[in-house]
């Protein structure tokens, strides 16, 4: 399929949840006409006469499905489940994620996680604040010796076992399901021995609620959860009676089953023992400057191809 550009540069539309320096939007301009939409648009239009399609959003299906004539979707993510393929009018359009680049911006995130909620610093904070000094403040953990559990040993939960063996951390990989590998631990080994666990888990059909009420009741009483994978793969019910019943000492969210999180999913989010935020555990300098070229030059690279071809 090759392509001409007698009538004009492609149009390449982009998620305006994509900030762009001049510089990288300079590039794309070299190559595209360039437009930002975002997932509240309500005009087709865009959409039905755009070429590339650059995204790092859920959109509404009905948006994706008016992608008739676009060849080329940019997803600034490794995971790709941004886009569901079966709504795309054409079963022909390129899908293509970016490399994992996020490993040690996310294992970090991992850590200030693990941080705040084993020396409960924000329920210190609000102590200090409110003159109570360490009135019933009970003592905070060490993390020193403590066991970390990684659910998902890809690379980021590699780079975060890294750094919790940096601590002095006894850390115990779950195998994945059915198979054993080298140095790994099972599944339920993990859940009940881990002083902390740390899930990342793709977000595939196989892991939706993954860690659902059973197995967060195997988890040991007053143990911390921390997931900054993907918020498909976690009960967020069964995590809410867990919180609230004491079971577990702290949690820590970055993602949730629906994104972006406009009001509280729970009540339990409220708590001085859990830290959330906005996805942003992959979100530093460095690393959007990693996704923002990866994602420019396959998007640039491909149209070359089909005018070059």
């Amino acid at each position: 399929m090759r392509m001409e550009r007698c009538n004009g540069a492609p149009v390449c539309l982009i998620d305006e949840s994509i900030i762009l320096s001049s510089a990288e939007e300079e590039r794309l301009k070299h190559s595209f006409t360039i437009r930002y939409v975002s997932p509240s648009e309500t005009d087709l239009t865009k959409f039905k006469q755009c070429d590339a399609f650059l995204v790092h959003s859920y959109f509404p299906h009905a948006l994706l499905a008016a992608l008739q004539r676009c060849k080329y979707i940019g997803v600034r993510a490794h995971n790709a489940d941004y886009v569901p393929v079966h709504v795309l009018p054409d079963p022909l359009t390129v899908i293509a994620n970016i490399p994992p680049v996020a490993q040690q911006s996310v294992a970090e995130h991992v850590l200030a996680m693990m941080f705040y909620l084993s020396k409960q610093l924000g329920l210190a904070r609000d102590h200090t604040l409110a003159g109570q000094w360490r009135n019933e403040l009970k003592p905070g953990m060490e993390l020193y010796g403590r066991k970390l559990g990684i659910i998902g040993n890809g690379e980021i939960g590699q780079a975060v076992a890294r750094l919790g063996t940096m601590l002095g951390m006894d850390v115990l990989a779950a195998d994945k399901q059915g198979r054993t590998t080298p140095g790994g631990y099972p599944l339920e080994q993990v859940l009940r021995e881990a002083d902390i666990i740390s899930l990342h888990l793709p977000a595939r059909q196989e892991n939706a609620n993954f860690i659902d009420r059973q197995r967060i009741q195997m988890m040991k009483k007053g143990a911390v959860l921390i997931n900054t994978a993907r918020g498909s793969i976690l009960d967020y019910d069964a995590l809410e009676e867990a919180m609230l019943s004491g079971h577990l000492r702290g949690v820590g969210l970055d993602v949730y089953p629906t994104e972006p999180l406009r009001t509280p999913l729970a009540r339990f989010l409220s708590l001085p023992n859990v830290i959330c935020t906005p996805h942003t555990a992959y979100y530093t300098d460095r690393t959007m400057e990693r996704m923002n070229r990866h994602l420019i030059d396959r998007a640039i690279h491909y149209f070359d191809s089909l005018i070059d071809g």
